[in-house]
């Protein structure tokens, strides 16, 4: 019911480009209503491709088709609505109109220069009627003017979007302007390196004085106002945070427990204190109660704890409890994080785990116990296997600058053979279910044994670029295939484990964009073992 403005930001972005398609950008400047770094990467929509991108493909990964491509008079019809003289060149007025809807097309009106016959102005949108994912619709309007004689480049760009989801109706503009142009920069061969994005060490210490002289485009008076009381309220909010005052009252306003958030919505608990936060998060229950063959009916109950404070560290507690109805077994485990707060792209973490738990014999856990449970109840079918394990883990986990991803972990497991204690099912009542073991392993007896299991895993793909912030480099994910190699190790003699084998698997997956032609995702993967016993 109500209005305002949700984001506001504005930036100034010096732009490096060469073809074919070579890019780097240096944020001067930038900042958000409230604080924030911005919105820094300026859009760059290009309609003398023939393939034209909108917000990098992620509105429609097919890319759009451009009214002026090659055959582009199999898609679109084309009618004049008159001409003008500006500067003495005439220009022509012609409106666009798709042939065919649920093709990635625009509507409207393109302006182009007589005898050169380049773009002068743009007013083209699309809607979902034309592949248009994410948002209702979308605007594209651009002006068009020489920098140098012949040379003709974008002087402004305005996109316009409508969202309109979930009861939720919102706009929004970006708007690029587009100056001083150097045609001719002379870029060494080293200047597009793979920094694609580097700010400033001061991008977000300007003060106002330096925006209204640097904005090349007023603020309305709406906005002027979100500017105020936004860095206003940031700055109160700052300054109250640990405030005995502010304390309390987060305390009042928070939502009671009930009965729903139990079983089906979840339910979240926050204890404030002046030096920590403590948050408790409760999954539904409902969506845990699961059926199979070895716990007959099962429910799982996971909570999540989340402690912050001062300092550089944030500490996260997974609990997973679960009992079976049947087997009337309880199994209770946990999984504890610790996390830098710094650079959460990197996804650094230190987990140490531990507990009893049930188990599918591949822990990738490739069966879903919906579909199994399904199969049970409907055609008496139990293709997953279960045991459980008492185990203890600890686990590193770290995105380098350079991109590269590393994993190590080491695993103790005392593994329990478990046996079915139910036969129910709906359906085919007189068919015999299998044993809790896997078909392919009928010859071998499963006993009670021990495994001390250590493994790595490195991921690795080529040609990544990266933005480069004063405190830290993130990488960016390229078009190359993505190459991940997996080293395990079974430790014998160690806590009396019986495990003894060196497996190795390499896999390369891709997901390959061909614009028009739709996507194209392969996973391809190989390995095997050194030794095993």
């Amino acid at each position: 019911a109500g209005q305002g403005i949700l984001f506001l930001s504005e930036s100034l972005t010096k732009v490096d480009y060469a073809k074919p398609g070579k890019l780097k950008l240096e944020v001067i400047s930038s900042r958000e209503s409230g604080g924030g770094y911005g919105l820094s990467f300026p859009f760059f929509i290009n309609f003398y491709q023939n393939n034209v991108s909108v917000f990098d493909n992620n509105l429609n990964p097919r890319g759009f088709i451009s009214p002026i491509a090659d055959g582009a008079l199999n898609y679109y019809k084309y009618k004049y609505e008159g001409s003008f003289v500006e500067d003495g060149v005439m220009i022509n007025t012609i409106r666009v109109t798709p042939k065919r809807k649920n093709e990635p097309l625009f509507t409207g009106t393109i302006q182009i220069s007589e005898d050169d016959w380049r773009i002068y102005s743009t007013d083209l949108f699309t809607t979902k009627d034309y592949s248009l994912e994410m948002l209702d619709t979308i605007r594209v309007t651009q002006l068009h003017a020489p920098v140098e004689k012949d040379i003709w480049k974008t002087k402004s760009q305005v996109a316009y979007i409508v969202f309109k989801q979930f009861g939720f109706h919102m706009t929004g503009n970006f708007v690029n302007v587009y100056s001083d142009y150097d045609i001719n920069p002379g870029f060494n061969k080293k200047h597009f390196g793979r920094v694609l994005m580097k700010y400033d060490t001061a991008f977000n210490k300007k003060d106002t004085a330096y925006w209204n002289a640097t904005r090349p485009v007023a603020l309305e008076n709406d906005e002027k106002q979100n500017f105020v009381f936004k860095d206003s309220v940031n700055k109160i909010w700052r300054d109250s945070l640990r405030s005995r005052r502010h304390i309390d009252s987060l305390r009042k306003n928070q939502k009671p427990i009930t009965v729903k958030g139990i079983f089906w919505s979840g339910q979240n608990r926050n204890f404030y204190g002046k030096r920590a936060t403590l948050t408790w998060h409760l999954n539904p229950l409902i969506p845990q109660v699961e059926y199979n063959t070895v716990e007959g009916v099962s429910v799982n109950v996971e909570q999540q704890f989340y402690y912050y404070r001062k300092g550089k560290y944030n500490y996260q507690l997974n609990w997973n409890t679960r009992y079976g109805f049947s087997n009337t077994h309880l199994n209770s485990y946990a999984d504890f994080y610790i996390r830098p707060k710094t650079m959460g792209y990197r996804n650094r973490y230190l987990k140490l785990s531990g507990g009893k738990r049930l188990s599918q014999f591949n822990q990738d856990n490739p069966i879903n116990p919906l579909t199994n449970a399904a199969y049970t109840l409907l055609d008496k079918k139990n293709y997953m296997k279960l045991y459980e394990n008492w185990f203890g883990r600890i686990e590193y986990n770290n995105r380098l600058e350079s991109g590269l991803r590393l994993n190590f972990h080491l695993t103790y497991e005392d593994r329990l053979p478990l046996e079915n204690t139910t036969d129910y099912s709906f359906f085919n009542k007189d068919a015999v279910l299998l044993p809790n073991h896997p078909y392919e392993l009928a010859h071998l007896p499963f006993d009670r044994n021990q495994a001390v299991v250590a493994g790595a895993s490195i991921i690795w793909q080529p040609g990544q670029r990266y933005i480069e912030y004063p405190w830290g480099k993130a990488p960016l994910s390229s078009d190359a295939p993505e190459f991940e190699l997996q080293y395990t190790k079974g430790i014998k003699s160690i806590l009396g484990s019986d495990a003894d084998f060196d497996k190795w698997k390499f896999s390369v997956k891709d997901n390959m964009n061909l614009k028009i032609g739709g996507e194209f995702k392969y996973k391809i993967g190989v390995g095997g073992f050194l030794n095993s016993k």
